[in-house]
């Protein structure tokens, strides 16, 4: 069986949540990605985190808040979703412009469909419960 295993952090400024908007697509992501084999998610969480949003982080600065795993067509898939502590103290930069358009800020009322359907379940269901 296939494994499709990805880390995704969460930036939240209640009502705000961090979001990539992807290239020349009406798509939406959290910062994170691939855990590559023999990466742990955190150490993945923190790899993606400077790669896409320059940002350094250290394992003390995300917390583990959600885990979700699924099997679908024989494939296992493995979500891993991180909160960023204290997000006021990061200057995002966008870190990959090739694939993404900006770094932008959405409101938690307004996640849409232009976001993946296991991300906008994790985002609808925190929603409230972070400040």
């Amino acid at each position: 069986m296939n494994t499709n295993r990805k880390s995704r952090l969460i930036v939240s400024k209640p009502p705000f949540v961090l979001t990539l908007k992807k290239m020349h697509e009406n798509k939406r992501s959290l910062i994170g990605g691939n855990i590559e084999p023999n990466e742990k998610p955190i150490e993945a969480m923190i790899r993606e985190a400077k790669e896409e949003a320059g940002i350094t982080l250290s394992k003390d600065d995300i917390s583990l808040i959600k885990e979700i795993h699924y099997t679908k067509n024989n494939i296992s898939y493995q979500r891993y979703y991180f909160l960023l502590k204290q997000p006021e103290q990061y200057h995002f930069t966008l870190g990959e412009p090739d694939k993404f358009e900006a770094l932008e800020w959405v409101d938690f009322n307004d996640v849409s469909e232009s976001f993946k359907k296991t991300d906008r379940k994790v985002l609808v269901e925190i929603n409230g419960k972070i400040s």
